[in-house]
This record gives structure tokens, sequence and C-alpha cells, in this order.
């Protein structure tokens, strides 16, 4: 089944974090910003996608699970490279099922999201520049951590 509507988080439409990390919606250049509207655009009409898409908790190149990363399984955290800025080396696209897609371009830029349902996905962050997530032992004792809160209120979200 394809997925149709996306949400933003709270806390991301409305916060402050400007870092190559982690860049809330109010911080994003508009280039950035056209890139994520293009993907809902996209995603809303059932068309695929170039960029990487994957679970946050999986190492896509031995494809095992991230030690330390308990907490992005449970909150079903996802990121999907979205350019605009792609290095030309995927070769396989993503459909708008949103499935795991290794072979997918790579970008510097990924969002960050979870699947809530079966038609709706919720956006909590943005990275300019993405690395991967902090493992969970120094989430848990970080609560300044970017996706803290997001991670946390999974279903605090508006509409795109």
């Amino acid at each position: 089944m394809a997925f149709s509507k996306v949400r933003l988080h709270d806390d991301f439409r409305h916060g402050g974090k400007s870092s190559l990390f982690a860049t809330d919606w109010p911080n994003i250049s508009t280039t950035d910003k056209l890139a994520i509207a293009q993907f809902v655009s996209d995603l809303s009409h059932g068309k695929d996608f170039q960029g990487v898409n994957k679970e946050s908790w999986i190492c896509r190149h031995t494809l095992a699970e991230i030690s330390n990363a308990e907490i992005y399984k449970k909150a079903g955290a996802w990121h999907y490279h979205c350019g605009p800025s792609y290095l030309g080396s995927g070769s396989v696209r993503t459909s708008s099922a949103l499935e795991r897609n290794f072979l997918g371009e790579d970008s510097c830029e990924a969002f960050h999201y979870m699947k809530i349902n079966s038609e709706t996905i919720t956006i909590f962050g943005f990275s300019k520049e993405h690395v991967p997530f902090l493992n969970q032992k120094d989430f848990v004792h970080r609560p300044d951590h970017p996706f803290y809160s997001a991670l946390l209120k999974k279903y605090s979200s508006s509409l795109f």
C-alpha cells in the first residue's frame, strides 16, 4: 500500500534547531524545503523516489541492527535521502510504499520520519548533512538530543 499523507511533527514544524545534523522547518533553506515538498507531492501521486530509504536502526552495509539503537526501532524511525545534492550513485528507485531501499541515490540531505499507519508518515527531523544517529547509550543520557521529544511524542503532528 502506498502512503498518501505526510505530517510534520509539531516540534519540527515550530522548532528552532539549525545544525548540520538537525534543522527544524523554520530554518530549512528554500531549496531543501522544495525537495521535501516534491517528495510530499510525489508521494501523494504514487510516484517513485530516487533516494536511499531505510530504517534508522539498520546498517545498510551489513544489514545488521545497529548496536544500542533500540529507541529508534521502538519509535519506528526511518530516514530518506531527499537530495537535492544526490551523488549519482544509486540505481534502484523507492516506491511510494516506502519500503527499504539501500540501492537508491545517496545525498548529504535526509529527513527523518516515522510510519504512523498504512497511509501516514510523520517527518520529525531534517539533516543538512546526514550522519548516523547517536546510539541509545548516548541518547539516554542526552535529553538535549535533537530528536528526543519527537521519538518520545510520536503522534504530536500536523498535516504538511
